[in-house]
């Protein structure tokens, strides 16, 4: 009798930590998707800054050169 619930015993325990690994796993299921949404916005944003930042790159060249160039007839 002791051996019946010894075993009730184990595959009640082995069912409750079956449970709680389930439910692990769909937390990391979940907390992974929610790190790829994370990652693929700050990858959007990121494309979406460089047309910007190649404005911005692009102007302060035009400002370089303009201050470099000696056929400046600027007063100063």
């Amino acid at each position: 009798m002791s051996s019946s619930g010894d075993s009730q015993a184990f595959e009640r325990e082995r069912n409750h930590l079956i449970y709680e690994i389930a439910q692990g796993l769909d937390r990391l299921t979940n907390n992974l998707s929610q790190l790829n949404r994370n990652l693929q916005d700050a990858n959007s944003l990121g494309q979406s800054m460089e047309q910007t930042a190649d404005v911005w790159r692009a102007f302060n060249q035009q400002i370089a050169q303009t201050s470099n160039d000696p056929s400046d007839n600027r007063v100063e």
